[in-house]
């Protein structure tokens, strides 16, 4: 799919971009939700490309890049269309060439200014989770003028929820369980057996063991037990030879009843018994937990002579593992051990790929040239992420001398645990506090709160306050997750916000992608709106898509939103002001955009109607109560245009 197009036609000159507007635009929104999907399922953004990137007007020519937060992990990944990610994309009005009849050029014998064509950037996104819960992605889109100037960033929010079945059973390991070869009548250390609920649901999960006698379990298996939604039991399982040289097999099976989806898995296990003079301990070599990029593990292993006479070892290598990440930190060569004496080695395991943690290969060496031991390894790595819901802290409008409140969840999206070593900031008038727990279970497996405020002082000055606050992990070459943070201080009265919309260029009778209009009381009592209109120039081409009826109270300290769009009927330039009254006084908001395409306008308000509300088709779920609003708000134009 090409990620740039030719869309529409405009007029040079008409319109010039101030420097309070923003140098591009975003159609058809700055958000996307994927609402609820199965986990592992894959939903892209309906269109893919969804999220189109236009200048402004035909005086801005800008480089655009995409990157996702930090914040986002690994189930949400964007559809970048070339030229990014290789490098930016350049979004601008064209000149358009031709001779053609319709063109308005000077040698056509036009006396309209020369036409230019909008060329845009388009990129869509994907989400697969691998985890139940909602998350968030925030994605930054950042806009440098191609001429020189100061660059500017916004937000655009991918949101989506993971579900699982209601029931659903994984267990682990996947791999066998091998206990390596043991000598006789010994018992290795403990390996684990894993059974967890992905499903919404509880489960009643049924155990059993073909050798409960070479392969002992704690607990035992052969009971029933119970596992939460997103619980999980674990049993712990050895090898205990016997005096008999021979390989010992067992299969570990569990199960659910059949109104609880009927679910079974199951986990082998292996234990070779040899008659060697030699015992390896510890047996598992336990490696560790990881998050990749971390410092490697040490692990010194002893191997014991229990015979007499000198033994001479062999042939040290590792089988199995991921090639390259297990290591002996000075290779042991072929030493010889003296009757009843040990020698030690050093493991290292330095991992680059993710793994479960579990069995991952076997250590081995050859006893005198003839018999070879096999010693299992024990360990595993996975990413380390940071997710959160929502993924800011976005007050909006407080009023002076008051306080707002929010609530954040703080998780590990990808598969590794993940530890909270701290906080720092943020500054006056935000404050921020982290609840207790400080190991994060991989894969959304629980959450920390994360409580904020913005509580501005009574004479601090209104407008924009910024800052971070900053979440310590152990998630290598990362350090910390910023977390934005940010509202807009209003003085004492009734404030909207934006004080100025900028609808961009719309095409003649569709609607635009809409603005929200805030009106904040900062004033001493409760009000209801007695009004609300559009007055200028072109007030008809402005519709209040929500909410439906715009006479709402608003209490002390509290605000309403109202989603304005334009549909305009002719070409050029559009302005108009929104005026909210209430009782004692009024205020306004400034209002434009540009109507671009061929100018026709004949077919009266029913074909302006019919065009408005038919130019949903194809488009994302979530535009579809929007053009359903838009629709409501043409019926209801004179309403909508000035409710009184």
């Amino acid at each position: 799919m090409l990620g740039v197009s030719l869309l529409a036609c405009y007029e040079q000159g008409v319109h010039l971009s101030s420097t309070e507007e923003e140098v591009v635009v975003f159609l058809p929104a700055t958000n996307y939700d994927f609402g609820t999907v199965a986990l592992g399922q894959n939903v892209a953004t309906n269109p893919d490309p969804y999220f189109t990137v236009r200048a402004q007007s035909p005086t801005d020519d800008d480089q655009v890049n995409v990157t996702k937060s930090a914040t986002c992990g690994a189930d949400f990944k964007l559809d970048l269309q070339p030229p990014l990610p290789a490098s930016q994309a350049h979004v601008f009005c064209s000149m358009m060439m031709g001779t053609g009849a319709g063109m308005s050029r000077p040698e056509n014998g036009s006396t309209q200014p020369p036409m230019c064509a909008f060329v845009d950037y388009q990129f869509g996104a994907t989400f697969t989770p691998s985890q139940t819960g909602m998350q968030t992605c925030p994605v930054t889109v950042t806009s440098s003028p191609t001429f020189g100037g100061a660059s500017m960033t916004y937000t655009i929010t991918l949101t989506g929820s993971g579900q699982g079945s209601s029931y659903s059973m994984d267990v682990q390991p996947k791999t066998l369980l091998d206990f390596g070869d043991v000598p006789l009548n010994t018992a290795t250390g403990d390996q684990s057996v894993t059974v967890i609920n992905n499903g919404t649901s509880p489960i009643d999960v049924t155990s059993s063991n073909t050798d409960a006698v070479h392969f002992i379990s704690n607990p035992l298996m052969g009971a029933t037990t119970q596992i939460p939604p997103t619980g999980f039991k674990t049993f712990q399982v050895h090898c205990q030879t016997d005096a008999t040289v021979t390989t010992h097999n067992a299969t570990f099976t569990f199960t659910t009843p059949g109104n609880e989806g009927g679910l079974s898995g199951t986990v082998t296990a292996r234990c070779n018994a040899i008659a060697a003079s030699v015992i390896v301990t510890p047996n598992p070599i336990p490696l560790g937990t990881h998050l990749i990029g971390d410092s490697p593990t040490t692990k010194t292993v002893t191997i014991q002579n229990t015979s007499a006479s000198p033994i001479q070892l062999s042939g040290f290598a590792f089988s199995g593992e991921p090639p390259g990440e297990v290591t002996f930190v000075t290779p042991p060569g072929s030493p010889t051990v003296g009757g009843m004496a040990s020698i030690t080695v050093d493991v290292k395991y330095a991992p680059t790929t993710e793994r479960d943690v579990g069995p991952m290969g076997t250590m081995q060496f050859v006893v005198s040239g003839a018999t070879t031991v096999n010693t299992p390894l024990q360990g595993g790595a996975h990413f380390g992420s940071i997710g959160t819901n929502p993924g800011m802290f976005d007050f909006g409008t407080v009023c002076a001398g008051s306080m707002k409140s929010l609530d954040m969840a703080v998780f590990a999206n990808a598969g590794g645990d993940v530890t909270l070593t701290g906080k720092t900031g943020p500054t006056a008038p935000f404050s921020a506090t982290l609840g207790t727990i400080n190991m994060l279970l991989g894969h959304h497996g629980n959450e920390v709160l994360l409580s904020a405020t913005a509580q501005p002082a009574s004479n601090r000055a209104p407008g924009e306050v910024n800052d971070m606050v900053s979440l310590q992990t152990n998630i290598p070459n990362m350090g910390s997750i910023a977390i934005p943070m940010h509202a807009v201080v209003l003085a004492g009265g009734i404030s909207p916000t934006p004080t100025a919309a900028h609808f961009g260029p719309s095409e003649l009778l569709k609607a635009s992608s809409g603005q929200t209009i805030t009106l904040t009381n900062c004033g001493s009592s409760d009000f209801t709106l007695t009004d609300v209109s559009f007055t200028g120039a072109n007030a008809d081409e402005f519709q209040i898509v929500s909410p439906t009826d715009p006479h709402v109270m608003i209490k002390q300290t509290e605000s309403a939103s109202f989603l304005v769009v334009l549909i305009p009927t002719s070409a050029g330039p559009k302005t108009a002001q929104m005026v909210f009254a209430y009782p004692g006084g009024t205020t306004t908001v400034d209002l434009d955009g540009t109507g671009i395409g061929p100018g026709d306008t004949t077919g009266g308000k029913d074909r302006e109607t019919y065009y408005a509300c038919s130019a949903g088709g194809g488009g994302a779920a979530s535009m579809l109560p929007i053009a359903l609003a838009v629709c409501a708000a043409r019926r209801r134009r004179s309403r909508a245009r000035r409710a009184r």
